[in-house]
Formats: structure tokens, sequence, C-alpha cells
């Protein structure tokens, strides 16, 4: 997404414009969506697929009148339900460093010979 405003104010209210009408998009989906299912998991929303499909109303393939079409292609707007057969990431990439997860800090303390100096250094300050 490109941002065209100049100033803070109006960058704001543009990433405002652009998170409502995501919201709005995946309303549209959830709502297309059925909820009914007795025992079964409830299918998920895609949301590329309702965006896709709102596209196509935009640039005039779906036509005005023809609500039910487009209703009917936001009812098959659903994600994938079926298990990976293999990983996403297909090689191992050879100058990739591996992921390490922090540690904990490393409180340091003063040792009584280091206070002692900072205090006499403060004492000098004054």
């Amino acid at each position: 997404m490109k941002l065209l405003s100049r100033t803070v104010r109006l960058v704001h209210r543009e990433v405002e414009g652009a998170l409502l009408a995501t919201q709005l998009l995946l309303a549209q989906g959830v709502r297309a969506v059925p909820t009914h299912r007795s025992g079964k998991a409830l299918p998920r929303c895609s949301p590329r697929q309702v965006l896709l499909a709102i596209r196509d109303v935009i640039g005039g393939r779906i036509g005005i009148g023809q609500r039910e079409r487009f209703r009917q292609r936001l009812v098959r707007a659903r994600r994938e339900c079926r298990r990976r057969r293999s990983a996403k990431v297909k090689r191992v990439w050879p100058r990739r460093v591996s992921y390490k997860p922090l540690r904990p800090p490393k409180i340091l303390t003063m040792t009584k010979k280091e206070i002692a100096l900072l205090t006499q250094l403060l004492r000098q300050i004054e």
C-alpha cells in the first residue's frame, strides 16, 4: 500500500480508512459463510477470495444487477481445510542464520570498591 498524503494527520486518516475498509471486507466474507453446523468445525472465510470477488464487482466483471452471483461467490470464499504434505520451506538456505531465542539479561551489580569510587567522585562534583 502506498500512502499519498504529505502530513502526519492526513496519513493517519488514510491509514484509518484502509483499516476500516479491511474490516468491512472481512465482515462481508464472514457474514456470507454459513455458520450452522452440527458437530463439525465451522468453515473459515478466505480474505483473498473475498477481495477478488469485490474487485470483480468494482471492475465490472460482476454486474450490479447480479447480486445473487456475488453472494454465491462470497459463500464459496472459504479457506483450504487440507493438511500440508510438505513444509512450506523447500530448502535450507546456506547463509541464513538460525533463530536463537533471547536469554534473560545479566544484571550487573557494583562491587564495594566501585561504590566507594562513585561516592568519592560524587563528592568531588559537589
